[in-house]
C-alpha cells in the first residue's frame, strides 16, 4: 500500500520519441543561426553601402552633391557606433539563444546514448561542439575566433576610413 502511494505521488514521465524532439530542437538551433547569418550579411551590406555611398559624394568634384569630410567622418565614425551595437546584439542575444538551443540539443544527445535503428547514438551536435572548441589557446570553452575576426576586421577599415577623412581634412 505504501509503495503504491509513493508510485501515486511520483512524476509521470511521459514516452519521447528522442529523434522527433531532437529533429526539432535542430530546427531551432538552425533558426537562431539563420537569424545570425542575416544580421551579419545584412549589416556587412549596409555598412558598405553606406561606406560607399559617403567616399562616393567626399570626393571633391564627383558631382554637385560632394560632401565635406568633416560630414563624412561623422558618417563613419556612426558606423562604428552602429557596428558595435550589432556585435553587441549578436553576441549578448542572438548568439546565446543559439547557443542555449545548441546545449539543449547536446543534453539530449548525451541521454540518447542506446543503439538505434542507425546502430550508433545521436552526437552530431556534440561531434559539431567539439570542433567549435578546438582552438590554439583554449580548449574549455567555446570559440568565437570566426565571429570576433568578423567584428574586427570590419571595425578596423571603418577606422582606416576615419583616418583617412581626418588627414584630408582641412
Amino acid at each position: 500500500m505504501r509503495e503504491a502511494r509513493e508510485n501515486a505521488s511520483a512524476p509521470i514521465k511521459p514516452e519521447i520519441d528522442a529523434q522527433r524532439l531532437w529533429e526539432k530542437y535542430e530546427d531551432i538551433a538552425m533558426h537562431f543561426n539563420d537569424l545570425l547569418i542575416r544580421l551579419r550579411t545584412q549589416s556587412l551590406a549596409g555598412v558598405a553601402a553606406v561606406s560607399a555611398v559617403a567616399g562616393i559624394f567626399s570626393k571633391e568634384g564627383i558631382s554637385d552633391l560632394s560632401l565635406d569630410w568633416h560630414i563624412t567622418r561623422a558618417i563613419l565614425v556612426a558606423l562604428i557606433g552602429f557596428w558595435i551595437a550589432i556585435w553587441c546584439l549578436d553576441m549578448g542575444y542572438y548568439n546565446r539563444l543559439l547557443g542555449g538551443a545548441v546545449n539543449a540539443i547536446i543534453e539530449l544527445e548525451k541521454t540518447t546514448s542506446r543503439q538505434t535503428e542507425f546502430d550508433s547514438e545521436i552526437k552530431m551536435s556534440r561531434d559539431i561542439e567539439a570542433q567549435f572548441r578546438k582552438t590554439w589557446w583554449n580548449h574549455n570553452k567555446r570559440s568565437y575566433d570566426g565571429v570576433v575576426a568578423f567584428y574586427a576586421i570590419v571595425l578596423a577599415v571603418l577606422f582606416v576610413g576615419v583616418l583617412f577623412t581626418s588627414a584630408h581634412m582641412r
